[in-house]
């Protein structure tokens, strides 16, 4: 999680490519997916771009992504599906 903290982009706001910041949160959890045999899809189409703190969105996404294998791990089908075009 450390990995996406920089601590001169802590405060910086700009334009975010969603689905890259998803791929690097997924390829950070890449041992837990593999280990865990999760199922994880990822259909955020590559033009979604929002303005936020990179830095601040991929703990937050890491996060949740975290927390929701870690629930299929007990309760479900071990899959995840992210999914978000740019109309939403």
């Amino acid at each position: 999680l450390e990995k996406f903290v920089d601590a001169e982009k802590e405060k910086s706001m700009g334009p975010i490519n969603l689905g890259e910041l998803i791929k690097k949160v997924k390829e950070s959890l890449e041992w837990k997916i593999k280990k865990y045999k999760i199922e994880l899809t990822n259909d955020i189409e590559k033009d979604v771009i929002i303005v936020g703190n990179f830095s601040q969105l991929a703990q937050i996404f890491y996060v949740l992504i975290d927390n929701a294998i870690d629930s299929q791990m007990f309760f479900g089908e071990k899959k995840i599906h992210l999914k978000m075009n740019a109309e939403d």
